[in-house]
């Protein structure tokens, strides 16, 4: 019971932590629900979760009665109420059924579905997003109830923003009102680990092909799959009847890529648009094709201005930065992370002359990046180094929530959990996910990945 507490502690705390969505109003009625239950006024009960003594609700409907006044926030994530009903002994299947009880007495807010659909694997801040406005533009006139192309592809470099460029479309589209999209869903083929021989396979749920794209994307709009055929020809009519917009994330790492292609086109003649993003050229007739290109310099420029506030950053200097790092914005991110360690002349004269001894584009971009990692991994913290390892090798690509982390590495101490998450977010390793009101998670690039098992796994 004592493990079932401090998952209740976890979970309960993390959707704490996102009430600041919410108006002071509900804050106070939540807070009031939560202070009943274990014998303190509202206003103390987040202090006392903080001292690490949140205990389980005495019975199950106190449990009830707490996910319910959460639940009407109209942010709540079916898994979190899974895995906070879970705490109190409730096996999997009887969880799964609560949790569909309470979310059917849900009144329906579709802004905030859509929101979640989006949010569930992504985070993006928009105030740092630079150099996508031209791009923007050609998703609305491509997305677009005049448009006949019903499939776009969003390709480019790792770590140029194919992913947060789709976000970002997303979220314009269902934070300003608009008449034209029903619903957006969002798939992420993006689900692998990497195995004891440091070789990164698919987990046993994770997407790997059309077929399970297509029962993931059944899933999500509800649409029954105990009859093969009558769920096809349910979906066929759903998407040539109302415009959706199915996101489909990293499409590269498809196994069969080659059925999955005219599965798409098969589906492209209805009023559903489809949104791919991929490291891999689509080239395809039936398929416009937005090309990201790295930043210029002046937008390198703007990109450090916004990363390191305090520090003025002239001319020259971007003009040295752009030349050896490029407008790679994951590049930019964690160069700029860097320099809360290393002094910005001495880490560029370094990388200079890396790159003087570089024998190709893709071995100079490979080489900076590893000698940028190895500076930050030297001035991490034992914690966060533990961390860093443990989602580069042990987690799934889709990230691991704090509860997981303390968890698997046995880290008691909360502060020092959230001292490190919060090191390694500010040097840009670590992406945060999930923000919602279920348990945000914790996620590093493909580009990170790779460093952590080349470095420390690979024989």
């Amino acid at each position: 019971m004592k493990d079932n507490s401090l998952k209740f502690k976890y979970l309960l705390e993390e959707a704490l932590d996102k009430l600041k969505l919410i108006t002071s109003k509900k804050k106070t009625e939540i807070a009031e629900v939560l202070g009943k239950q274990v014998g303190k006024s509202g206003k103390s009960y987040i202090d006392y979760l903080r001292k690490g003594k949140g205990h389980l609700p005495a019975s199950i409907q106190d449990m009830l009665t707490l996910i319910k006044s959460i639940v009407k926030l109209g942010y709540v994530d079916e898994n979190w109420i899974i895995a906070i009903l879970q705490t109190m002994g409730i096996d999997q299947s009887d969880a799964e059924k609560m949790a569909t009880e309470i979310l059917d007495n849900k009144p329906s807010n579709k802004t905030s579905s859509m929101l979640r659909n989006i949010l569930r694997d992504n985070e993006i801040d928009l105030h740092n997003v630079i150099g996508f406005e031209t791009y923007l533009e050609q998703l609305s006139s491509y997305i677009h109830p005049s448009n006949n192309v019903k499939v776009i592809s969003i390709e480019g470099l790792g770590g140029i923003g194919k992913t947060t460029l789709a976000t970002y479309f997303a979220l314009q589209l269902a934070t300003h009102k608009n008449e034209f999209i029903r619903d957006i869903f969002w798939i992420t083929a993006r689900q692998q680990m990497v195995n004891q021989n440091g070789q990164l396979i698919y987990l046993n749920d994770g997407v790997k092909t059309y077929e399970e794209i297509v029962q993931r994307l059944y899933n999500q709009m509800e649409i029954s799959s105990a009859n093969k055929q009558r769920a096809e020809q349910e979906f066929k009519y759903r998407i040539n009847e109302y415009p959706y917009l199915i996101i489909i994330d990293n499409i590269e790492t498809v196994e069969d890529l080659s059925h999955l292609l005219p599965w798409l086109r098969e589906h492209s003649f209805g009023k559903t648009f489809f949104l791919l993003t991929s490291r891999k050229e689509i080239d395809q007739t039936w398929v416009r094709r937005i090309l990201i290109q790295e930043l210029t310099i002046e937008q390198v420029h703007q990109l450090l201005q916004i990363l390191l506030p305090d520090r003025k950053i002239e001319n020259h200097d971007v003009e040295r930065i752009y030349n050896v790092i490029g407008g790679l914005p994951l590049a930019i991110r964690i160069f700029a992370g860097s320099l809360q360690f290393i002094d910005l002349n001495t880490l560029l004269d370094e990388l200079y002359e890396i790159k003087d001894h570089a024998h190709s584009k893709n071995q100079e971009r490979e080489v900076i990046f590893d000698y940028i990692y190895k500076q930050i991994w030297t001035q991490l913290s034992i914690t966060a180094q533990d961390i860093l390892l443990s989602l580069g090798y042990f987690f799934s690509a889709e990230g691991a929530t704090l509860y997981d982390i303390s968890d698997f590495l046995k880290i008691t101490k909360r502060s020092t959990l959230r001292s490190a998450i919060k090191e390694l977010k500010s040097t840009h390793l670590v992406q945060q996910i999930t923000p919602d009101l279920s348990a945000p998670k914790y996620r590093i690039h493909q580009l990170t990945r790779t460093f952590i098992i080349t470095h420390f796994f690979d024989d």
